[in-house]
């Protein structure tokens, strides 16, 4: 079986997008995957090696000249000098998150509408590599949304969806007018791409049956995994107790933390008896960086390589998952699931789970009981000092996180249950 992914960045073990897939697509038999993103830059990734890039920077040459073509294959031979300019422009973009630049975005959706990305050599890619079906990443992104319904009108093959955050409710705060206009302008091209899909994957339980409501589809939960054959194993506790952070900061996660921080300087008033170390990529302020950092009791540790980032894990008695409690914030993530967790379970460590009840994660986490749950920012010093006070519940809490990734996320279970769907999506396809 053939599949075409489309996706808006490039698929690396480095990058959540990539890890998503390798981790979904990996070792499944009789399976060939090529790649057409909306990024310029050098893949890595075991799961394809077929990459056809349309460049941002060429589209809007190609405005100006009509010579210029906007989308190439990926040559693995090439330096990593273009990652190391792609990764420049990806701060530059997430920093226009941060700030709401919605100009920012309009301008970067007007190129794309103006440049000639539609061109013989995407359709040449595509044509030869005949697909028996397209897997597609469904987000807020014009752009993205062009791109699939133009390859699934082309192709005329069964698409399948795959979206991780709310992309389409109107559930969201905001006193931005231009952040409405924008919404709006995104839902009508959602909904044009989800009539043209057969199947749509979220990722959390919430998200699944308010999709399946609102666009009356059939939809299916679909979670990282991971092979979770090795037996519990119980790990003495260290003294001081470590716990590790290990993920962005965005969406006011980095307040979440804050607050932990402050909690665990009046905890260790009287001695080290607890520190946090906060590994993050996420860009910060100074005056956000000294809020994290308290002298001898929480460490911000900043960018940890992906290969490095289960060590880091290792190394922890507890490890860090948050939630914003502001409204903005916990209403655009209420959806979604963060796949970290998944690696937590595997780690088979404690998990401290502070945010708002609102969110799909924290409610995954007590539905299953896998985590210390803190779900008032006023609870934060008592939980705290409930868990130094009983220091066996870190290594209850242990096997209980990973029993969850036992019970809900083997991998070969996942992957099984992914080619069976697929398969006959395709098959019907070929029959209709």
């Amino acid at each position: 079986m053939r599949i075409l992914l489309i996706t808006e960045t490039l698929i690396r073990d480095d990058n959540n997008v990539g890890n998503s897939y390798s981790n979904i697509f990996s070792d499944m038999n009789d399976i060939c995957l090529a790649n057409v993103c909306c990024q310029q830059g050098q893949s890595q990734t075991a799961i394809t090696d077929r990459c056809y890039q349309i460049s941002e920077k060429l589209i809007l040459k190609s405005i100006f000249d009509n010579s210029m073509v906007a989308g190439h294959v990926e040559d693995k031979s090439k330096s990593q000098s273009d990652v190391v300019i792609n990764k420049r422009e990806r701060k530059i973009y997430n920093l226009a998150r941060i700030l709401r630049f919605q100009i920012f975005f309009w301008i970067r959706n007007c190129i794309w509408k103006t440049g000639k990305w539609k061109e013989n050599e995407l359709c040449q890619f595509v044509d030869e590599f005949k697909p028996d079906l397209i897997f597609a990443q469904l987000q807020d992104r014009l752009y993205l949304n062009d791109v699939i319904i133009f390859l699934k009108n082309h192709l005329k093959k069964p698409l399948v969806v795959y979206t991780w955050d709310d992309v389409y409710s109107l559930k969201q705060f905001s006193l931005s007018p231009f952040y409405w206009i924008d919404r709006f302008l995104q839902r009508r091209k959602i909904r044009k791409v989800i009539a043209l899909s057969s199947k749509i994957y979220t990722i959390s339980y919430e998200q699944s049956k308010e999709y399946e409501a609102i666009f009356k589809k059939n939809c299916s939960i679909l979670y990282k995994g991971y092979n979770f054959d090795d037996s519990f194993d119980i790990k003495e506790i260290g003294d001081p107790i470590k716990i590790v952070y290990t993920g962005n900061l965005y969406g006011g996660r980095w307040r979440t933390v804050a607050l932990l921080c402050r909690s665990l300087k009046r905890i260790n008033i009287n001695g080290i008896r607890m520190q946090l170390f906060i590994y993050s990529a996420t860009p910060l302020l100074k005056c956000q960086i000294k809020q994290l950092s308290v002298e001898g009791i929480t460490f911000f540790c900043g960018d940890v390589t992906a290969k490095k980032v289960s060590e880091v894990q290792k190394t922890a008695d507890i490890l860090l998952h948050v939630e914003a409690f502001s409204l903005k914030e916990r209403l655009t993530t209420r959806l979604s699931f963060s796949t970290k967790l998944v690696d937590y379970f595997a780690q088979q460590k404690c998990i401290l789970a502070i945010g708002h009840p609102g969110c799909s994660s924290m409610k995954y986490l007590r539905r299953n009981d896998a985590a210390i749950i803190i779900e008032n920012e006023d609870d934060v010093l008592r939980v705290l000092s409930y868990v130094l006070a009983n220091r066996n519940i870190i290594q209850s809490y242990a096997k209980k996180s990973w029993q969850c990734g036992v019970s809900n996320h083997q991998i070969n279970k996942i992957r099984g249950t992914l080619q069976a769907d697929l398969i006959e999506i395709a098959r019907n396809n070929t029959h209709s």
